[in-house]
């Protein structure tokens, strides 16, 4: 009876316990494998966000910094377009402060001209005759 135990045990043993062990065994190396390749790739996938948050950094930063360039130039553009503007009032302003002195000072002188003759010509409507110079 001991002998048909090693016998069955042999036979139990080539026939189920060395082919479960190689499956066993596989399985364990294909779960190992499969471990280490999702390890790997939620590495990767980390790098790649962290390279992607870097990337969206750099971005905004030059957004930004592109944004403020823009807001000088235009504020530069500002301050030169007033600048033009104040200057141009003020040569506006200087020719109507000539032109209104010149035409002040024309009719001054032909109001003077006719100051005389007016004043006569009133007298004598006043007094009912001519009026000596």
């Amino acid at each position: 009876m001991v002998v048909a135990f090693f016998v069955f045990a042999m036979v139990l043993s080539k026939l189920v316990l060395q082919p479960t062990q190689a499956v066993l065994a596989e399985r364990a190396r294909r779960t190992s494998g499969a471990l280490a390749e999702a390890t790997r790739m939620q590495a990767e996938a980390r790098a790649l966000k962290d390279e992607l948050a870097a990337t969206l950094d750099r971005a905004r930063h030059a957004g930004s910094a592109a944004g403020e360039q823009i807001r000088r130039e235009a504020e530069a553009n500002e301050r030169r377009l007033l600048e033009q503007a104040r200057a141009e009032a003020a040569r506006t302003l200087e020719d109507v402060r000539t032109r209104v002195a010149t035409e002040s000072t024309a009719a001054r002188a032909t109001l003077q001209e006719q100051a005389g003759p007016l004043a006569r010509l009133a007298a004598e409507k006043i007094l009912g005759r001519a009026v000596a110079s």
